[in-house]
């Protein structure tokens, strides 16, 4: 028989924070699944280093009724949208945390409740309440890059493939991209005729492991082009690009590549090309 005695050290509650009070004036309320969604599809783009404090962060715009959230890296850039139920009484722009934002994403599980979204004037900060929860955030100062200078407004070959398929091949790749800085080259080959689809061909080759490459299908429109990505980019778009078919497009080797929902607008992700050595 034997006994333990602990004792915890602690402060007093009224030494922490006072957590704001919800209010209903002002707040934007966001169906919770959709908030989920958008928080997912956007905030992987952010900065992981903090060099530079804004990447780390995912602009929030609140203009009329649409929602728009963006997040970059410098490498990659998530653009989603979303219509909300009716007009913000202000236009807002706030640069949240992606951390925070997926702490929200985490808690805010239930598809049927709201998330109010309110701008804590004077604190810079942001609040999310939901039914029984409250998650405050500080927001990140400083401007955010207009990141609409660097999105293709058009492209020359467009590729439309299963996004299930897409997504094995490039794994399949990433084990023999990883020596090589996780690069896969593209290559989109267009149908010799109507009758006959065109193909994406996904390659890694690894001096230590080996090759690797997988041929999908394709309906491709425009001329033959390779161009060479970070896998893990790619990879990560298409875990939350939730439509059963994906486009890419793209102008050339060394312009961005842009994935795309099919059947759905709200959605874009840009991702810069690698440089392929002895093109």
């Amino acid at each position: 028989m034997w006994t333990t005695t602990a004792n915890i050290k602690g402060i007093s509650a009224e030494q922490f924070p006072a957590i704001p009070v919800a209010e209903e004036n002002g707040a934007v309320k966001v169906p919770a699944g959709v908030l989920r969604e958008m928080i997912q599809q956007t905030a992987l783009a952010a900065a992981a280093d903090t060099s530079r404090p804004i990447l780390t962060g995912v602009q929030t715009r609140l203009q009329g009724s649409t929602l728009t959230m963006a997040a970059a890296d410098g490498f990659r850039l998530a653009v989603r949208t979303a219509q909300l139920p009716a007009d913000v009484d202000a236009e807002a722009s706030l640069i949240i945390p992606a951390r925070a934002l997926n702490e929200v994403a985490r808690i805010g599980d239930d598809e049927e409740r709201e998330v109010a979204l309110s701008a804590l004037a004077g604190r810079n900060q942001v609040l999310f309440h939901m039914d029984e929860i409250d998650v405050v955030s500080q927001l990140v100062e400083g401007n955010f890059p207009n990141y609409e200078e660097i999105i293709p407004r058009g492209y020359s070959t467009r590729a439309v493939l299963p996004t299930a398929e897409f997504l094995r091949a490039c794994r399949r790749a990433e084990i023999f991209a990883r020596e090589s800085a996780y690069t896969v080259r593209v290559h989109l080959q267009p149908g010799e005729s109507e009758l006959v689809p065109g193909t994406v061909t996904v390659r890694a080759t690894s001096q230590e492991t080996g090759d690797n490459e997988v041929v999908i299908t394709a309906s491709i429109e425009g001329p033959e082009l390779e161009i060479a990505f970070n896998v893990r980019y790619v990879i990560d778009a298409l875990n939350v690009i939730n439509t059963e078919q994906v486009a890419l497009e793209t102008n050339s080797p060394q312009n961005p590549g842009v994935l795309k929902p099919v059947g759905r607008d709200d959605y874009l992700y840009v991702v810069m090309p690698m440089h392929i050595h002895g093109r």
